[in-house]
């Protein structure tokens, strides 16, 4: 396996960011929260293999790929949205990443999307995700 050995910060930007509105980062997509969680549980048995406590690079792509997922759904109405989040909340593998994390370890979009699916806000994130 490659390992990167090197990392170098950089005084200018090496691309320009562009939010293309129509991109497939920012369309409902249906399935993106099964995808999701085939994706981190072929991870996690990728990182078994490791024979490495990986668990803290899971938990980071589990909040990942659950702030993706909860972007993802904010673009339906409110009366789709819901259920939506309510099955995302309910989820074991949310559930299981939500009560091995300390709240107080987390980066602050982490921390928030940890408190509105802990205490299933719902509503809080579809306004502040639409606003």
């Amino acid at each position: 396996r490659n390992r990167i050995h090197k990392v170098t910060i950089v005084n200018k930007p090496l691309y320009n960011y562009v939010v293309n509105e129509g991109s497939l980062t920012l369309s409902y997509r249906k399935n993106a929260w099964n995808k999701m969680k085939n994706l981190c549980s072929y991870l996690s048995k990728c990182f078994d293999e490791d024979n490495v406590d990986n668990s803290h690079r899971l938990n980071g792509i589990k909040y990942l790929a659950l702030h993706f997922c909860l972007r993802n759904i904010t673009g339906l109405s409110y009366g789709d949205y819901k259920p939506e989040f309510k099955k995302i909340c309910h989820d074991e593998m949310t559930k299981d990443l939500l009560h091995s994390t300390s709240v107080m370890k987390l980066s602050k979009s982490n921390m928030l999307i940890w408190l509105v699916t802990r205490y299933n806000l719902s509503r809080t994130f579809y306004i502040l995700k639409n606003r």
